[in-house]
């Protein structure tokens, strides 16, 4: 539902040359696997240190240690659903594609959860995403 939901959206934009759209599906594979490895490695050195640290060094209180230890948590689910993808995405089969639009989900809740501008970002990609969906089955 959520995602025919934003493909009736982005569908609404021009489309992509064909060309491009096989190019950005050779490419996810290997760009999933990739940030999907930095992100879990990323979100487990923060937990460890961040949150220990933050609790004897800041005076910011026990709700800006959660934000940070849910953002660590949703970032490790990304990380993984996106490195889960890698071996569906390279048979092309539809269930890669979805493992690597719910991680991208997963970053645009932690984004505005943050308030961070790359929630921007991240619907800009699904774009692209949306664009090289057709190559799944």
């Amino acid at each position: 539902m959520v995602i025919n939901l934003l493909e009736s959206f982005y569908l609404k934009f021009p489309s992509l040359p064909e060309t491009y759209r096989g190019y950005i599906a050779k490419v996810l594979p290997v760009l999933s696997l990739l940030f999907g490895i930095l992100l879990v490695i990323a979100s487990i050195l923060d937990i460890v240190g961040t949150p220990f640290l933050s609790a004897f060094t800041s005076h910011t209180g026990l709700p800006a240690l959660q934000l940070l230890l849910v953002l660590d948590v949703l970032g490790i689910a990304q990380g993984l659903l996106m490195i889960f993808a890698v071996p569906r995405l390279n048979k092309e089969q539809l269930s890669g594609w979805k493992l690597l639009f719910w991680a991208q989900v997963l970053w645009m809740i932690s984004a505005a959860l943050a308030f961070s501008p790359s929630l921007l970002i991240a619907l800009v990609l699904l774009y692209f995403f949306f664009q090289a969906k057709k190559y799944y089955r």
